[in-house]
């Protein structure tokens, strides 16, 4: 008799952890039933375990997070490799459990990507990968250790699926790969919003400018720029909504004496704050640790709800990166490609001066978004991976 082929995802992060990835994989499963996939990830030594929601797929937790009071776990990854063969076990024992049919795992955290494809091997399982980063050409990895585990993952995987159509470019320009399939970013709902009115700025004493994010890596350059281009113009009121302190953001070159640091601010109010500021800001790194590879092809995962929100955009970001020709594309936003501060100053200044422009772009980042809405998204996972009745036969007990 056949039956709904079901999926065991594997991710690192899910909630009650922040960050991009997370963001991702959550909306990602929210198109999901409790009966098509099951999910296990990580979960902080000391975390309590989080509620289930009825109805959604069921998340288990593999206990190997450390950190001190939330920062500082890059130190102690040694740890939870001592754990690999505990975690291979109990992904193996869920699946069982379950009665999946296939196995995909989410990068950018090599430990549970590595645990979910030696678990596939030991239950002859089909096993796809889904990266929301570069690996091996991520100079901020370790490279010794990526060299062993990329090729396990690129060979046991029927399919990698990717953040962008720039990823995919690069993975099949240099390692001519043939299986890669651009899964993007989703968003849950069209947020309920009035038809928009794009203020005119030329009129307004302040402009008030917000930014969003954890200003890593992967921006915290570019954004340091941005803030300093307009330190000396007292008409932009620039807020930051981060769970980052503000001497962390010091540390990493931003002058956080000329913005306004809201904290962190929970997704499912970010679309109704961003309504209050006039022109939001997204910053992609020209420069870092990350390595050129990665600041061309990652897609920030703070671009879709900057396109709901029916605001003007600014997006700061290298020529060469793809997040700078989808923009432009799609003209849903004003592109400042060069790293010097006076073309900062003069996107925001066309912004500030063209409201027709300004409503243009915000017309235009309404159609673009349409391409992240979760159902559309998830239907290509479904596609690709055959998450439909099937008469393929479970892992065995």
């Amino acid at each position: 008799m056949s039956h709904r082929r079901k999926l065991l995802f594997v991710s690192w992060q899910l909630k009650p952890a922040r960050g991009g990835s997370v963001e991702i994989a959550e909306k990602l499963l929210r198109n999901f039933a409790a009966d098509e996939v099951a999910v296990i990830g990580e979960l902080g030594l000391l975390k309590r375990m989080p509620t289930h929601t009825s109805g959604q797929p069921r998340v288990r937790y593999f206990r190997s997070g450390f950190s001190l009071f939330g920062r500082g776990a890059r130190f102690f990854g040694w740890f939870r490799w001592l754990l690999l063969g505990a975690l291979v076990r109990r992904i193996v024992r869920i699946a069982r459990e379950e009665q999946v049919d296939c196995i995909l795992a989410v990068f950018p955290d090599e430990f549970f990507c590595y645990a979910a494809c030696l678990a596939a091997r030991r239950l002859s399982l089909p096993f796809s990968t889904y990266f929301h980063n570069t690996y091996l050409d991520n100079e901020a990895v370790d490279q010794r250790r990526g060299e062993i585990i990329q090729p396990a993952l690129f060979g046991d995987s029927e399919c990698i699926f990717v953040m962008s159509e720039g990823m995919k470019r690069f993975y099949v320009q240099k390692y001519g790969l043939s299986n890669v399939v651009p899964l993007v970013h989703t968003f849950d709902k069209y947020p309920s919003l009035p038809a928009p009115t794009i203020n005119d700025l030329r009129e307004q004493e302040t402009v008030r400018v917000v930014l969003f994010g954890n200003f890593n890596h992967s921006n915290s350059e570019a954004t340091a720029r941005f803030v300093n281009a307009v330190s000396s113009l007292p008409q932009y009121d620039v807020s930051f909504y981060t769970h980052v302190p503000i001497p962390l953001l010091r540390l990493r070159g931003i002058d956080t004496d000329r913005i306004n640091h809201r904290g962190y601010i929970d997704d499912s109010q970010l679309i109704d704050e961003l309504q209050q500021y006039d022109i939001v800001v997204l910053t992609h790194g020209f420069t870092g640790a990350y390595g050129s590879v990665e600041y061309r092809t990652i897609f920030p995962t703070r671009t879709i709800p900057m396109l709901l929100c029916q605001k003007p955009l600014l997006v700061h970001s290298p020529r060469e990166a793809f997040l700078t020709d989808f923009v432009r594309e799609h003209d849903c936003g004003i592109v400042v490609d060069e790293p010097r501060d006076a073309d900062v100053v003069k996107g925001l200044t066309e912004i500030v001066e063209n409201p027709e422009r300004a409503a243009e772009l915000v017309r235009n980042a309404k159609k673009t978004v349409a391409m992240f809405y979760g159902p559309a998204v998830s239907m290509v996972l479904r596609r690709t991976l055959r998450l439909q009745p099937s008469a393929i036969a479970r892992p065995s007990e």
